[in-house]
């Protein structure tokens, strides 16, 4: 090898459609780290990615009290969690499908809607196909994927291997919509893990909600397939619900804040104009008796 060449190599592991024991996921990561530590160097560096999801308090206490070892790895030290698309990213694959809709603000909606779940905004936009690029088309083509397509298969899947308990309470968090939660909760976190839910600060307190639109139009769709119970008569039906889409309410605030401003622009000097002799505008009885004599 050229000593003046640094190369890196990365070793992909594939855990996505496997549900390791905690004892193999302990002989994977230590070997992994232990095989980093010693290519660690100027010229040669090997990194793993591994594909996956896992259960990090169950693994964190398998570490702490099952073996009483620390876990190999030290986040933004040595490892990096990856969870989804960047905005720049799904600015890219819009361009990629509908080059006349990319724009910043229909990426942000893809990125808020599906929650930077990259194959749920690809199948979207694949769904979407040659329809015009509107919320109508864009509500029903996430319908679509979340009852048949491959990210939602897969979300489904993963979600089947969930303990009994955190599948008691994704259904608590169907009927509710938000539970008051604490970071080392047992029964939340897996969830979190699992691409189900996030955790949301209000104040002191934390709940969790589900991580997206799309991701509650699955559970919701396919909740029988995740051993979910038939809700009865919940307090409001799902054809009720409606999607947060704060990217466009924070736009709409923007622009009617604009209007608002214009008109009193308007208001304002239309009474400067009206006033006389250097009259205090907006003042007590001026008000009055200069808008009746303005408009």
């Amino acid at each position: 090898m050229d000593k003046q060449t640094a190369r890196a190599f990365v070793v992909l592991v594939d855990l996505s459609s496997a549900s390791l024991p905690l004892a193999d996921l302990d002989a994977l990561f230590s070997s992994a780290r232990d095989l980093e530590r010693q290519w660690q160097h100027n010229r040669v560096r090997v990194l793993h990615l591994i594909a996956g999801c896992w259960n990090q308090l169950e693994l964190k206490r398998y570490y702490d009290v099952g073996i009483q070892t620390s876990f190999p790895y030290t986040r933004a030290d040595n490892y990096f969690v990856w969870r989804g698309l960047s905005l720049s990213e799904v600015h890219g694959l819009l361009t990629q499908k509908r080059r006349a809709d990319a724009n910043k603000l229909n990426a942000k909606l893809l990125l808020e809607l599906c929650d930077r779940h990259a194959g749920a905004i690809v199948d979207t936009l694949l769904q979407l196909d040659t329809r015009e690029f509107n919320l109508d088309q864009l509500f029903t083509a996430l319908k679509q994927v979340a009852r048949t397509s491959s990210s939602s298969d897969a979300l489904v899947a993963l979600w089947q291997a969930l303990p009994v308990r955190n599948r008691q309470t994704l259904q608590r968090l169907v009927t509710r919509r938000h539970i008051r939660a604490t970071a080392e909760h047992p029964d939340i976190m897996p969830l979190v893990d699992a691409g189900v839910a996030k955790l949301e600060l209000l104040g002191d307190t934390s709940y969790i909600t589900f991580c997206s639109w799309f991701v509650e139009l699955v559970v919701r769709v396919r909740g029988s397939e995740i051993g979910l119970a038939e809700l009865g008569d919940p307090i409001i039906p799902a054809r009720y619900l409606m999607p947060s889409t704060s990217v466009l309410n924070l736009e709409a605030y923007h622009l009617i804040h604009d209007i608002e401003n214009t008109a009193r622009n308007v208001v304002t000097h239309a009474l400067y104009n009206a006033a006389a002799n250097g009259d205090a505008i907006l003042v007590g009885q001026n008000v009055k008796h200069l808008m009746c004599n303005t408009f």
